[in-house]
């Protein structure tokens, strides 16, 4: 059924955006907002317009943020940006992002920023979505694509910024709270404004809780960020920001399917828990200098320290991650033969270090500790040549060189201490044609490489360091895409993207030896697409829908789908004014079936796809301005689903062959309120 209303919808959107390309284009309008100016990608890190860039691009403004009554940036990636998400428990910080095929461990694929500074872990643990409150956030980024050559490491399949509201010269202040099922609650303050006539403040706090949906999936978050801005001259500005953020949750873990099936809520691992404490600082310059050349810096550091107690292995990890990033570049505008070009030219270093502790929990014996150090210097440069006033060339490289220390002491058994380098590098070359200001169209190629994760590269058998696997392949590819966008009829946006990316050296876990090994080439082959209309005060609607086919091209599985890619995605999202003060809100995502994680051979039964509807009603009354309350209720229809499975084939070992489901949330509800002023 979910196949059939997403070929439907395909089919659909085809009709409808060949009609819209039809039509004369008038004035130039933003998707997001009708008549808006133009929005700056930052993520671009040349600070285009989505327009003048050769990519598929996504913004998610404040006002649709606001206006969902979404609680965290998991669901309006997910609800208004069409991202697809896997979850481990419901839990919003344990949320594996998937961007164009990639299956396990997707979300070292995506680059993730918050203003531009890289929340992505050297571990392969998942970057936490929460610690940014919603509230506080200006605008989201989604390029879906590569960016290797701007950003190097995790820019494989796509870039999200966060970008967080900045001072400003007025004061605003915004208090919100919800609570809802499963005994949720929450409550957020953020605030902004000057503090004399060239420095501005901006500060939120956020605190919110939950027993979960399933038993052992309560979660607790604590959040306060904070920012100080001071404007030299009108050219000039540095802005200093700080985090901290305390989490907690529990770890439900897996469930057969016959136990899914009994009961979807319960756990297996009632005890397991996850403590992490993260904090750091940013420090941003700005300088643009009179014929418009642009200089900044960006240097930012943070810690996380972080316990997971696996009552169900009988052991208690501790790690800590230090993270330090140095990110200077500089955009120099200038002719060339009467031709407008700018080179952009940049570096960027990272230092990270992961310090593992191990114990059991039962005797509280220290079994090893292991410190793995990585220092990563790159430089990279792109040009962008205006050949005409309507058709642009871009070309830009990357050099980066990384070096791995690993230093293990095994209690009991010695020391161990090896050392790797390794390189990366890449290109890009894009064309982009604009013959009108409504329309863009776009064709590129280049090359992609992501490093293996820390705990990738020193590979733990059961939580046990065996080594520095020296055999382990940074993974490589290639990526050609074409594209369009389209602003008509003042109401509609219209953009599509067809992409093609041979990849090699693709990283996963054997899951019988329990270390990490570099895959067969793969093939990802697929086209996002993406329709929006708007009439202001009256109704929007938008369309995400995503075709997706991931296959081995060689070896022993040559022409088998790449385990957790489905391959079709699907999201409806609206608003429909009913009163001046009354909106109803509607979303709906679907999901073809998949092949479960590490089944490479394609011989275990398929993860279902499912269908999930939200709805909710939006109250503004108009008698207080800057007041909001929004009654919502997700998975309306108390579909019984899991978007992450995985499966071992034990048939070598005369044993019946593993199923393990993560079953993801029922029906929940909430109520939402806010207020501005």
């Amino acid at each position: 059924m979910t196949d059939q209303v997403c070929r439907f919808a395909g089919a659909l959107l085809s009709a409808v955006a060949w009609a819209g390309a039809q039509t004369n284009a008038p004035a130039r309008v933003e998707a997001t907002t009708t008549n808006a100016a133009p929005i700056v990608v930052t993520a671009s890190r040349l600070e285009r317009t989505s327009m003048e860039m050769t990519a598929n691009v996504t913004v998610i403004t404040a006002d649709q943020i606001q206006g969902s009554g979404l609680i965290d940036t998991a669901q309006a990636l997910e609800t208004l940006g069409g991202v697809y998400l896997r979850r481990y428990s419901g839990n919003p910080s344990q949320v594996d992002i998937a961007m164009r095929g990639f299956g396990e461990n997707s979300h070292g694929r995506v680059l993730i920023m918050v203003d531009g500074v890289r929340i992505n872990n050297a571990d392969m643990a998942v970057p936490n979505l929460q610690r940014v409150p919603l509230q506080n956030v200006e605008r989201i980024e989604i390029i879906r694509g590569p960016e290797a050559t701007l950003y190097g490491d995790y820019a494989v399949s796509g870039v999200i910024n966060i970008i967080t509201k900045a001072p400003t010269t007025e004061r605003d202040i915004t208090v919100s709270a919800y609570a809802g099922s499963d005994d949720t609650y929450g409550a957020a303050i953020s605030l902004r404004g000057p503090i004399d006539d060239t420095t501005f403040y901006s500060a939120s706090s956020m605190w919110d809780r939950s027993s979960g949906w399933r038993d052992n999936a309560d979660y607790r978050t604590v959040n306060i960020t904070g920012s100080v801005t001071e404007k030299f001259t009108d050219r000039i500005d540095a802005t200093i920001s700080a985090f901290y953020n305390d989490n907690k949750y529990g770890m439900p873990g897996a469930l057969s399917r016959e136990q899914m099936k009994y009961d979807p809520q319960q756990t297996l691992t009632p005890d397991d828990e996850y403590k992490m404490k993260l904090w750091g600082a940013t420090l941003s310059l700005s300088a643009i200098t009179q014929n418009d050349a642009r200089f900044t810096l960006l240097a930012a550091a943070s810690r996380r320290d972080s316990t997971a107690d696996m009552v169900s292995w009988g052991t208690s990890s501790g790690n800590m991650l230090d993270t330090f990033q140095l990110s200077p570049r500089a955009a120099l505008p200038f002719e060339i033969g009467g031709l407008n070009n700018t080179l952009t030219l940049g570096g960027d270093m990272y230092y990270e270090r992961l310090a593992f502790r191990n114990s059991s929990i039962t005797t509280g014996a220290r079994s090893y500790d292991s410190d793995l150090n990585r220092l990563t210097g790159a430089l990279y440069a792109q040009n962008e040549l205006e050949l005409t006033s309507q058709l642009s060339f871009l070309l830009g490289g990357r050099l980066e060189r990384s070096r791995l220390r690993a230093d293990t002491l095994y209690y009991g058994a010695g020391q161990d201490t090896d050392s790797t380098c390794q390189n990366g590098s890449s290109w890009d070359a894009g064309l982009l044609f604009r013959p009108i200001d409504d329309l863009k169209i776009y064709a590129r190629v280049g090359s992609v490489y992501r490093y293996p994760f820390l705990d990738e590269q020193v590979s733990y058998n059961g939580g046990y360091p065996i080594g520095l696997n020296d055999d382990l392949k940074p993974e490589r590819g290639m990526n050609y895409e074409v594209g369009t966008e389209y602003h008509f009829l003042e109401e509609f946006t219209f953009s599509l993207s067809a992409y093609q990316m041979d990849m090699k050296d693709e990283i996963t876990v054997d899951p019988y030896t329990w270390r990490q090994v570099n895959m067969n080439k793969t093939r990802h082959q697929g086209v996002d697409l993406e329709l929006a209309w708007q009439r202001r005060d009256v109704a929007t609607a938008a369309i995400d829908y995503s075709y997706v086919r991931s296959k081995f091209t060689d070896g022993v599985n040559d022409d088998d789908n790449v385990p957790l890619a489905p391959r079709q995605m699907l999201t409806l999202r609206g608003e429909l004014s009913l009163h001046t003060d009354f909106a109803l809100l509607a979303a709906l995502r679907a999901v073809s079936d998949q092949y479960m994680g590490s089944d490479f051979s394609n011989k275990a039964d398929k993860l279902p796809g499912y269908a999930t509807l939200d709805l909710g009603l939006r109250y503004k009354p108009s008698f207080v301005q800057g007041l909001q309350i929004i009654l919502s209720c997700d998975n309306i229809f108390d579909n019984t689903y899991a978007n992450m499975g995985y499966f071992v084939d034990m048939s070598a070992y005369g044993m019946a062959d593993t199923y393990g489901y993560y079953p993801a949330n029922g029906r929940t509800w909430r109520l939402a309120a806010s207020y501005s002023f």
